[in-house]
């Protein structure tokens, strides 16, 4: 058995929750996935935008964030209807790694541009938010949803 004393644990949770996600893809609850990705833009904008409300206590903050991506999950994951076309199984698990891996890329993003409050669940170190950080912005909201096109797109 291999020591994995030499990973950070930032590897170690990128590397789990790609996992996770990709397990899930795997065993056809691809439309998981997908909701949890379509959830977080709608997210964003409310939480950012949401009128009336001066929260003093970041724990209230991240509970009522956390609620609203979890409320619209919901609607998403019941409303979203995701079809299976894949000619080889080979696609369907690169297909799953690269949208598990620009989801991640899609949450650490938010969490060092649009959403600080995030770093109370996880604070990333410095290496990774800066691999992250050279990514584009904009290019980070946008291939989350590039791939969900390209893995949906029907096969003829």
């Amino acid at each position: 058995m291999k020591n994995f004393a030499f990973l950070s644990l930032d590897i170690i949770i990128i590397i789990v929750t790609i996992a996770i996600l990709t397990f899930l893809f795997l065993k056809g609850k691809k439309g998981i996935l997908i909701s949890l990705i379509f959830a977080t833009y709608p997210t964003v904008l409310i939480f950012k935008n949401f009128p009336y409300i001066e929260f003093t206590n970041q724990t209230i903050e991240l509970v009522f964030l956390l609620l609203i991506y979890i409320f619209i999950f919901w609607i998403l994951n019941k409303s979203v209807s995701i079809g299976n076309y894949y000619s080889t199984s080979f696609r369907k698990i690169v297909d799953s790694i690269l949208l598990s891996t620009s989801y991640i890329i899609l949450i650490i993003s938010l969490q060092i541009n649009s959403l600080p409050i995030l770093k109370n669940i996880y604070n990333f170190s410095t290496n990774t938010t800066k691999i992250i950080a050279d990514i584009p912005y904009g290019l980070a909201l946008i291939i989350p949803i590039i791939f969900i096109l390209l893995i949906n797109k029907r096969q003829n």
